[in-house]
């Protein structure tokens, strides 16, 4: 990254959470960040698709809209930086919705000092495997041999055409899901079709 500085932009209707957190990332020990804030929904769509910056936080309130949507029309839109969601107080629902809508992480806001330093080296690391992983993906996919990657939680990342023919699930059904549920269903599936058969 030029001059070694991490881009980030907080997207946050807060105005004293914007001095809070550009004054802890003033702070850090060891990453050097260029920190910017937008405080709307409209502004931040168009910053994120500017694609100016190496990572975003973003809160999860933004006065009549929330996070959440905006990380969804940022990734529908092609967003391939990472989205670090801020949530109030662990919201644990708030936080799997967010991972599963694509953020690469989601932190308490009330405890971002010191959190937020390990986090954001963290998401831009493994936003750079996904693409890896989604780059070598199309040579993956003209193997005849069934292939699957599952991330450290168990779920789905990829699943080529093989894992399609030789399961019966499509891509779009595979990926998101944990391999366990994916095994018992398919288990399911097979003692009914031998019982048929018996």
């Amino acid at each position: 990254m030029e001059n070694s500085q991490i881009k980030v932009l907080l997207i946050d209707d807060d105005e004293d959470d914007y001095v809070l957190t550009g004054d802890w990332c003033d702070e850090f020990q060891v990453l050097e960040c260029q920190f910017q804030w937008v405080d709307n929904y409209q502004d931040a769509l168009q910053a994120i698709s500017n694609c100016q910056h190496h990572i975003y936080l973003l809160d999860y309130r933004l006065g009549e809209r929330n996070g959440l949507e905006l990380l969804k029309s940022a990734i529908s839109n092609g967003c391939s930086h990472p989205i670090i969601v801020l949530t109030g107080q662990g919201e644990w629902e708030i936080d799997t919705q967010a991972m599963t809508a694509g953020a690469v992480d989601y932190l308490e806001k009330s405890l971002l000092n010191p959190p937020l330093e390990r986090s954001i080296p963290h998401a831009l690391e493994r936003k750079k495997a996904q693409q890896t992983i989604k780059a070598q993906a199309a040579l993956l996919d003209v193997v005849t041999d069934a292939i699957f990657v599952q991330d450290l939680t168990t779920h789905i990342l990829f699943w080529n055409q093989a894992a399609a023919k030789l399961y019966g699930w499509e891509k779009n059904q595979a990926i998101g899901k944990q391999t366990s549920k994916f095994c018992q269903e398919k288990q399911t599936q097979w003692q009914i079709a031998l019982n048929a058969v018996i």
